[in-house]
């Protein structure tokens, strides 16, 4: 139903839903998000729920799955906040991930003649209980032991228990799946027994109350962001016999030291090691008490989210040594300015939603050509080109205002990296009067900056006509700065 362009306008109103018989699938995203369904009739020819079939039905209070279905796919019935229980009937042979991942859901019951499924105290397992399948989000209690007969804790598994405080993890596991313990917001600690080979990606996310992870010896993958978002984490230790992964000073590398997966929730100043040529994705991913990080010159390539929402970080350095800038690598940071070397040959939108940014500096002779800086295919994107300042190289102007991404850019000056300064700039004139430092002989596009007399920066902007005029409210003497020209104004 996503496809029908009227869908989002009607879907507060549907109450109630008969299905015909001759129906045999629910597509696709079929009733998401019939927010005021509370009565749906799914008949016995149906054979497939798709997915998120139901997802963001907030009034369906229960739903009979017929004894027909075989299939239901991913996130089928996520987010229908008043869903407390469902019943698999025995001919269901496959579920998929998340697909019933709602807070409110406290016991799911299996058919005892199911093939491929079975359910106790409420939980999903697969039929010999190998896989833990689904842990009800809503379900009473706040620790729980996973039985010894379990090998793989399936993705989502445990999704959105946000009451559970203590999960027991038995030597019988090998894999933890991707987004097994997603929003399990009370856990604070969670031992992972020496039998763990794989950690998949995001397995760990937005899991706030944990403050510790020790990584065993047996474990040999990490996915990315399998630690993402664990605002209290500040503790990551691996086994010194690990042939994977390695920890110094609580980061998280590989066993070389040439990837850093994981930085904890560090504040201040922090300096990656000349050893890394690669930043991971989500390595730094909300770590907003980092005030400044130094990339050295070894790093190649820099992942997705690498500094997601970096919010102490105002500026940022990136080495000419990197060659590619994952998607939303710099996202939602506070940076106001960014230059991109000449070195980089493929970038993604890698700036989106950095609301402070005001300008961009790049070093190719050719416009590298983009699909989105700010725009691409993640859905994190609100930045205004047209607010921003583009500074290119020497006689270069005219190609980056005719290229795809750059020519939506506020304004695109040069700029003469030999010698760093704005190209063209003449003898400029500055004099106050009446608290208001008017400079004149500027040209557009001329980068201005004032100081105070011990350095403060009072004013740095973009020269928009021939003359400026900057209220500046203290009496002394400033330095007016343009390019690599500076001139002395008193204000009396």
């Amino acid at each position: 139903m996503k496809d029908f362009p009227q869908w989002d306008s009607v879907t507060n109103n549907i109450h109630s839903v008969v299905i015909g018989g001759n129906i045999t699938t629910i597509g696709d995203h079929a009733f998401e998000p019939c927010q005021s369904l509370t009565s749906i009739n799914i008949p016995n020819s149906i054979t497939s729920i798709g997915e998120r079939a139901f997802w963001g039905c907030q009034s369906l209070t229960s739903i009979t799955i017929p004894n027909s279905v075989t299939s239901i796919e991913k996130d089928a019935f996520g987010a229908c906040f008043r869903l407390t229980s469902i019943t698999i009937p025995n001919s269901v042979t496959f579920i998929g991930e998340a697909a019933f991942s709602s807070s409110t859901l406290t016991d799911i019951q299996v058919d005892a003649g199911n093939i491929a499924y079975l359910s106790e105290n409420g939980i999903l397992y697969n039929k010999n209980k190998t896989t833990l399948h689904t842990y009800p989000a809503g379900k009473n209690g706040t620790s729980f032991t996973i039985p010894a007969s379990v090998t793989k804790i399936g993705p989502s598994a445990f999704s959105g228990c946000i009451g559970l405080t203590s999960i027991t993890i038995p030597n019988s596991v090998t894999s933890i799946g991707e987004m097994a313990f997603y929003y399990c917001r009370s856990l604070t600690t969670i031992p992972i027994p020496n039998s763990i080979t794989s950690i998949e990606e995001k397995a760990f996310n937005l899991c706030t109350s944990l403050r510790t992870i020790t990584i065993p010896n047996s474990v040999i993958f990490i996915g990315e962001g399998a630690f993402c978002f664990c605002s209290s984490l500040s503790t990551i230790q691996v086994d010194a016999e690990n042939t994977a992964y390695c920890s110094d000073d609580n980061v998280l590398y590989n066993k070389n030291k040439t990837t850093l997966h994981t930085c904890p929730n560090k504040s201040g100043a922090f300096t990656i090691p000349a050893s890394v040529t690669k930043i991971g994705g989500y390595a730094f991913a909300n770590r907003f008490y980092l005030t400044s990080i130094t990339i050295p010159n070894s790093v190649t390539s820099i992942g997705d989210y690498a500094f997601y929402f970096c919010s102490g970080l105002t500026s940022i350095t990136i080495p000419n040594s990197v060659t590619n800038i994952g998607n939303t690598a710099f996202g939602s940071c506070e940076i106001t300015s960014v230059t991109i070397p000449s070195s980089v040959t493929e970038i993604g939108s890698a700036f989106s939603y950095c609301n402070r940014l005001k300008e961009v500096t790049v070093e190719w002779s050719t416009p590298l050509s983009v699909s989105g800086l700010f725009y691409g295919v993640n859905p994190f994107y609100g930045v205004n080109p047209s607010d921003i300042t583009l500074c290119v190289p020497t006689g270069t102007k005219a190609l980056y205002q005719a290229a795809n991404i750059w020519k939506d850019f506020g304004m695109i000056v040069e700029y003469d990296f030999v010698n760093n300064e704005m190209i063209d700039i003449q003898l400029f004139k500055a004099y106050a009067s009446n608290g208001i430092l008017r400079i004149s002989g500027l040209q557009f596009g001329n980068l201005l900056s004032i100081y105070s007399l011990n350095g403060q920066l009072v004013y740095k902007g973009i020269a928009k006509s021939e003359t400026e005029q900057i209220p500046v409210n203290t009496k002394g003497v400033y330095l007016v700065v343009v390019g690599n020209k500076t001139i002395k104004a008193i204000v009396k």
